[in-house]
């Protein structure tokens, strides 16, 4: 009787620990960038090798052109960068005379963001830019303090300092952001250029910091930018915000890191270079490229970011022989394409226009499941003749070499 009992409890056992292995092997595999075997890779190997025009259809399902009002209080000199965020339209210039205009998506004006100026309530520069949604407040960085703005009226609330917390003359730090109800700073050591993130609160008290090695890249440290600034050079670390995640990519690294909302670090994307991977040792002839993240984009089908490369292969996708490139990575198709560089764009990457026939597209900003880009009234009006695109015409024709420039959107499928 007792070798019989024992017996059930040793098959009952087992049963339970198969179920057990079962339930884990399958959260494994459903959820692959959350520490599973399975990572989606950037290959960029693929993409240059394979290299060819995108159409716009592939992603898009229509495009639409909004002319931006042009007065003499909001005129734009198209060299300003942009985002979008909820229902409107942030175009601000960075170094002085340093401005923020707002607009709506259907074109209106609505005000201008701050005021240019030394005091507690102004910035002297523009080096972040950020939003929370939720609690209706939208952040300028401008070098070591933050200024806070009622999303509802542009109204200026409150100031808070930013980076005085970090050890002075060890990082350089350029890029900003906001999650989780924290400010975030990221940039690199300046001697052993490891990137590293910053998650500071708004009495700017260090809550996290976290590294990301370069992955056994062997590359010499390059001394890049002014150790203790902020915003004033080139970045060798660059994060953003997707849905409930901050995302965070190393030039040098293969990795590319999300943070949950309590800013657990997972795996997202395994970036593979394959021949083109920077190494120590390389002769002056040899090809090599790197991710940038100087513009990079990310919803629900693609991520889109610049990248680097040196020599020969650049020419392909360049004729111009610039070295920068725009990688975009398919997360459904698990697809890496190379855009190529539409003349009239100079080296930026844009998809083919075959929704209308219209002028390329290159992406500079997105919000939920629209893609935008900003073209100068002169470019727009020259594009329309050029494409004779019937919708681009019929909106070039309100148009002059003054007015303020137009506002295209596309909507994902």
């Amino acid at each position: 009787m007792g070798n019989q009992i024992y017996g059930v409890l040793v098959v009952r056992v087992f049963a339970y620990i198969s179920v057990l292995l079962i339930c884990l092997f399958s959260s494994c595999c459903n959820n692959p960038s959350r520490g599973g075997s399975v990572l989606p890779t950037i290959d960029i190997e693929e993409a240059v090798r394979d290299f060819s025009s995108v159409k716009l259809s592939e992603y898009c399902a229509d495009i639409e052109y909004t002319p931006l009002e042009t007065y003499d209080s909001c005129l734009l000199s198209c060299k300003e960068k942009s985002a979008v965020i909820g229902n409107l339209l942030f175009l601000y210039e960075g170094i002085p005379p340093t401005y923020c205009l707002v607009f709506n998506l259907d074109g209106k004006f609505i005000g201008k963001l701050g005021d240019y100026g030394n005091s507690a309530n102004e910035y002297l520069h523009i080096s972040g830019f950020a939003a929370d949604i939720t609690a209706n407040e939208i952040f300028i960085q401008s070098g070591n303090k933050i200024l806070a703005y009622d999303f509802r009226t542009l109204e200026f609330k409150d100031s808070f300092p930013i980076g005085n917390s970090i050890p002075a003359m060890t990082y350089k730090l350029t890029e900003f952001g906001y999650f989780a109800g924290r400010f975030i700073l990221s940039g690199s050591h300046y001697f052993t250029d490891n990137p590293t993130l910053f998650v500071l609160d708004k009495s700017d008290n260090i809550v996290m910091a976290d590294s990301i090695s370069f992955d056994k890249y062997e590359i010499e440290p390059t001394q890049i930018g002014t150790p203790g600034t902020l915003g004033m050079s080139h970045s060798d670390a660059y994060l953003w915000t997707y849905n409930d995640t901050l995302s965070y990519i190393s030039r040098l690294a293969d990795t590319l890191y999300g943070y949950d909302l309590n800013f657990n670090k997972y795996p997202r994307f395994i970036v593979d270079a394959g021949k083109y991977k920077l190494k120590k040792e390389m002769s002056n002839l040899e090809e090599s490229a790197i991710l940038q993240g100087t513009r990079i984009f990310e919803n629900d089908r693609l991520l889109i970011c610049q990248m680097i490369m040196r020599h020969s292969d650049r020419v392909k996708f360049n004729p111009s022989g610039s070295r920068i490139g725009t990688i975009v990575f398919d997360k459904l198709k698990s697809q890496t394409l190379l855009l190529p560089c539409a003349v009239e764009d100079k080296f930026r990457g844009s998809f083919e226009n075959d929704l209308d026939n219209g002028a390329p597209f290159r992406v500079m900003a997105t919000c939920g499941n629209k893609m935008y880009q900003i073209i100068s009234a002169l470019d727009f009006i020259t594009l329309a003749d050029k494409y004779n695109s019937p919708k681009m015409k019929e909106i070039a024709a309100g148009l002059n070499d003054e007015s303020n420039p137009v506002l295209v959107a596309v909507t994902l499928k």
